[in-house]
């Protein structure tokens, strides 16, 4: 059996949104936790005609483009000053996703799943090739996204094994600079086990992609997850999956009364209500 990729969620609209319609949500880079997360280093060494030439590629009004040539041309504005205009431009270019190879890391459900009174989802491998990949329902979604076929979007691997911030250089590397820093972290991340689903915002203009259900394979609830949340959250495994033949199995986790771990116990659905 192909491994499984883990979503940690707090008990939310979002999380509702998640398990009834599939919704996953993408962020921005500087919309995580992590000050450093898909942060990048400015070079902004670089010629007035690769300042100009990346002038034209920028996605701004015509007339603003026309005022920041001349002033360019004129030496009113240095590289060093427009680089951060390119890089602003950039920066929100790329989101991403994140999943874990774990489903009981106990600071994952500390820090992502509301310590421990969320959930955790488990979203099937779908992909035999290099990089593991979920499956998303592309619907209406615009452009031609840059998946594996038929809505597969790879799930790469976080890189933590990098001391540096990786460089950018806005007249000269592209929006793959981005891609690289959305799966490069800090050494202090590696217990996170991430992989990153990536998302180009300027094609596809949604912050929302939404997953192929016949992929959802595993839910496993908090060790503090509340009757009540416990009792929705399992009423909508059962309305939106189990009674369409979507074989999800369901956990609860407890807390160890031995060590520092969790324990897992399957819930039989046929007695869960």
């Amino acid at each position: 059996m192909p491994p499984i990729y883990y979503k940690y969620r707090p008990i939310n609209y979002h999380t509702e949104q998640l398990l009834r319609n599939q919704e996953i949500y993408f962020s921005f880079g500087h919309e995580y936790n992590d000050p450093f997360d898909s942060k990048v280093r400015i070079d902004a060494s670089a010629s007035i005609e690769e300042v100009l030439a990346t002038l034209e590629k920028t996605p701004i009004p015509e007339d603003i483009k026309l005022s920041l040539r001349k002033k360019i041309e004129n030496n009113e504005i240095s590289p060093e000053q427009y680089s951060f205009t390119a890089y602003e431009v950039a920066k929100t270019t790329i989101m991403s996703s994140c999943f874990s190879s774990e489903r009981s890391n106990v600071l994952m459900w500390s820090h992502y799943a509301d310590s421990h009174k969320g959930i955790c989802i488990g979203l099937a491998n779908v992909s035999n090739e290099e990089y593991p990949a979920i499956k998303f329902d592309l619907g209406n979604i615009p452009g031609d996204p840059p998946t594996l076929e038929n809505g597969v979007f790879p799930a790469f691997k976080v890189k933590y094994d990098r001391d540096e911030i990786i460089v950018f250089k806005p007249y000269q590397d592209d929006i793959s600079t981005f891609m690289d820093a959305h799966t490069n972290k800090a050494k202090f991340w590696k217990y996170e086990k991430e992989h990153r689903i990536l998302l180009a915002y300027k094609k596809y203009k949604t912050k929302v992609l939404r997953f192929d259900r016949r992929f959802f394979r595993e839910l496993y609830l908090g060790a503090r997850i509340s009757v009540p949340d416990k009792t929705r959250v399992l009423e909508i495994v059962e309305d939106e999956y189990l009674k369409k033949n979507i074989p999800v199995r369901v956990f609860q986790t407890k807390i160890s009364t031995q060590k520092f771990k969790l324990d897992i116990e399957e819930i039989n659905m046929n007695s869960a209500f």
